[in-house]
C-alpha cells in the first residue's frame, strides 16, 4: 500500500487553519451564549425563585451572554476598557427595585 500525497501551497494551507480555527472558537462561544441563555430561562422561569431574587441571579448571566453575543457577532476579542451596559440589560430590573 502507498500513501498519497497531497501538495498545495503553504498559504492556502495556513488560511484554512486560520479559518478553521476561528470557527471552532466561534462554535464554543456559541455553546457558552446557549449555555447561559439556558440557565438564565431556567432561573427566571422558576416559581420557586422570588421574582427580585431571580433577577439578581439572571442579570450575570445576561450580560456575559450579552458580551459573548456581541463577540460572536464582531468576530473579534472585547476591547478593553469597554463595558458600558446594553440597552437589554435595562430590561431586567424588577419593580421591587426601581421602587
Amino acid at each position: 500500500m502507498t500513501e498519497e500525497v497531497i501538495m498545495f501551497p503553504v498559504s492556502e494551507f495556513e488560511r484554512l487553519q486560520d479559518y478553521y480555527k476561528g470557527q471552532i472558537s466561534q462554535s464554543a462561544l456559541l455553546n457558552k451564549a446557549g449555555r447561559l441563555a439556558a440557565e438564565k430561562q431556567l432561573i427566571l422561569g422558576n416559581p420557586t425563585i422570588p421574582d427580585g431574587i431571580a433577577v439578581k441571579m439572571a442579570k450575570p448571566l445576561a450580560r456575559e451572554q450579552t458580551r459573548l453575543t456581541k463577540r460572536i457577532r464582531t468576530g473579534g476579542a472585547p476591547r478593553p476598557g469597554v463595558g458600558a451596559p446594553a440597552p437589554d440589560e435595562e430590561a431586567l430590573d424588577s419593580p421591587l427595585e426601581t421602587c
